[in-house]
């Protein structure tokens, strides 16, 4: 009886090994996707950001001149930023 029950254990003990093993890797691979998503999404944020903000200095520059056109495009991300920093501070507080 000693040595089946030696025997189930290490059986036992080699499935659950490989169990947690597979689960593990499954989250790995998840984990990595969503990093390598949230990458790409940043990339894209940010080519975004780089094009608007071309084309609005351009459309700016037009009108105004490239001094006013730089001040417009900088108080359209100053006020962005507070926005995004009081919205965040609010989402921390509740």
């Amino acid at each position: 009886m000693n040595g089946a029950t030696a025997v189930l254990g290490s059986a036992l003990r080699v499935a659950a090994t490989t169990a947690a093993a597979s689960s593990l890797r499954r989250v790995a691979s998840e984990a990595k996707m969503q990093l390598s998503l949230a990458i790409l999404m940043g990339v894209a944020g940010l080519a975004g950001v780089i094009c608007l903000s071309a084309a609005a200095f351009i459309v700016l520059r037009d009108q105004f001149g490239a001094a006013e056109a730089w001040s417009l495009v900088g108080a359209l991300y100053l006020l962005v930023a507070g926005a995004v920093y009081f919205i965040g501070r609010r989402l921390a507080r509740h």
